[in-house]
């Protein structure tokens, strides 16, 4: 087996093993764990994980995929490149995604509308993971000042 460097930015790393041994050898956490470690990595790293309770509701600059090179507007064709290549070339985006820390009593889930006190306008949540007691780290599309 070996491993990967994911980021220069965190120690996050793909292990490709060949052996189920090996998990505990080199002291992994096990796979239910790194899927809620992954998921908060990419939300600290800022990195939107769009699935089918978010696929129809940003368009990529929302979610920064413009800064992460996420887009091209040299090439090819996408449903939506009219409106993406005019918000690029014409517009500012009105809305951006942002990392933040929130407490709330209900859970917080991707694609989920949310009001918050500390927000004037409601923010669309991109994803979320509960980190401690009713704190969760999360990715969220809002009008941000």
């Amino acid at each position: 087996g070996f491993i990967v460097n994911i980021s220069s930015r965190s120690e996050r790393c793909l292990a490709i093993l060949k052996s189920p041994d090996l998990i505990s050898e080199l002291k992994l956490i096990s796979p239910e764990e790194s899927q809620q470690h992954w998921r908060l990595s990419e939300i600290r790293e800022m990195v939107p994980n769009i699935d089918i309770q978010t696929s129809e509701l940003f368009i990529p600059q929302h979610v920064n995929l413009d800064k992460l090179n996420g887009i091209s507007f040299s090439k090819g064709c996408f449903p939506g490149q009219e409106v993406v290549a005019r918000l690029h070339y014409l517009g500012k985006a009105k809305q951006a995604m942002k990392h933040l820390e929130l407490d709330s009593e209900t859970p917080i889930s991707p694609g989920q509308t949310l009001k918050h006190a500390s927000y004037q306008k409601p923010l669309k949540i991109v994803d979320a993971v509960l980190t401690h007691g009713q704190t969760y780290e999360c990715l969220a599309v809002g009008q941000f000042d």
